[in-house]
């Protein structure tokens, strides 16, 4: 799990199921990118969103946004956030790019900024397309 950016840290499904990782960073609250809601064991004490997303082109726009929008959310009233999909490495990410876009972060920062502070991020062309279209759509 890693904070790719102020309050929003991308990770995996395991992550999300881990109470210690998510109390050691003060995470409040889950965006979950699955299908089926994570195990997120009470003793954590978050909130969990489920927005299932596709990996790939079937990804809706209406979905990707709505995970935008949940973090967005959550940041503004001063929570600490996971996004998470099975590998942390192409939705999550690109839900955290969109989300520093949004906070005025600049168009080659945050695309840049992602991938160095998670390095497992695999920003393929379907991820990265969507983050665009949503972005672009928003402003």
């Amino acid at each position: 799990m890693d904070e790719v950016d102020d309050g929003p840290f991308v990770g995996t499904l395991n992550d999300a199921g881990t109470a210690r990782p998510l109390r050691g960073k003060d995470v409040s609250a889950v965006v979950s990118l699955t299908h089926g809601p994570p195990a997120v064991p009470d003793a954590a004490g978050v909130e969990v969103v489920c927005v299932p997303m596709t990996n790939g082109r079937r990804n809706e726009a209406t979905s990707f946004r709505e995970a935008v929008d949940a973090t967005r959310r959550r940041l503004a009233a001063g929570e600490r956030v996971l996004v998470h999909c099975p590998a942390g490495t192409s939705r999550s990410p690109a839900i955290a790019t969109v989300v520093a876009l949004r906070r005025g972060v600049d168009l080659q920062a945050a695309f840049e900024q992602v991938p160095d502070r998670r390095p497992e991020t695999d920003s393929h062309e379907s991820p990265v397309r969507r983050a665009a279209t949503v972005y672009t759509e928003a402003t």
